[in-house]
């Protein structure tokens, strides 16, 4: 099973277009000002996070990093190519988009990273449910990243702990390279933080 490593950061990408031309991108038209809730981009980027979009499952290591912070740069923009790659047939480019959209921060792509958390493919799962946790609707991420935690991969544990970490604020002890009895009780007292605290948290949706 093929696993990607995100850790996005910023970068710069530019992209210039001619005001009022019609024009195309991979053969598709593109939307013209002001037909949709997001910003417009210029031919030149969109047709930049869709290449990226293509290279993803051939990158490695710092490649998916730079790649992914140069469309997150891009900011909110960028939500609509990135929520038609979530559903693509390549897992490597749905957990990449899911995670691009965790870091941009827009909560209206908060619809397409839900239904990811939904999604057969524990990378792709999982970035969604970090995903989620960020853009503040933990009714959905919480219960998904703190299953993460019973995961065979240590991979997809140290993810989804240092989600939870990161996020809630609070350290049950979990250690992804621990026994499998210290993570049994790490886990127990996660789901019971979360059995106390879900109904308090339905309004952050």
């Amino acid at each position: 099973m093929r696993i990607p490593t995100f850790l996005v950061a910023m970068a710069v990408l530019l992209g210039l277009a001619a005001a009022g031309c019609e024009t195309t991108v991979n053969g598709r038209p593109l939307p013209k000002k002001g037909s949709g809730e997001f910003e417009d981009l210029s031919p030149f980027t969109a047709e930049d996070i869709q290449q990226k979009l293509k290279d993803v499952p051939y990158l490695r290591g710092q490649q998916v990093v730079d790649a992914g912070a140069e469309v997150a740069k891009i900011g909110a923009a960028a939500i609509p190519i990135l929520q038609e790659a979530a559903s693509d047939s390549d897992e490597m480019r749905r957990a990449f988009a899911m995670n691009v959209m965790g870091t941009i921060g827009d909560r209206r792509a908060l619809t397409t990273l839900r239904h990811g958390t939904k999604d057969p493919v524990t990378s792709v799962r999982y970035e969604a449910a970090r995903a989620c946790l960020r853009l503040g609707d933990w009714t959905t991420g919480a219960p998904v990243l703190i299953d993460g935690l019973s995961e065979n991969s240590i991979y997809i544990r140290a993810l989804c702990n240092d989600a939870l970490r990161r996020q809630t604020k609070l350290d049950f002890g979990f250690n992804p390279k621990g026994s499998e009895f210290d993570r049994k009780k790490s886990i127990t007292l996660w789901r019971g933080w979360w059995d106390r605290h879900e109904k308090a948290t339905l309004g952050m949706r």
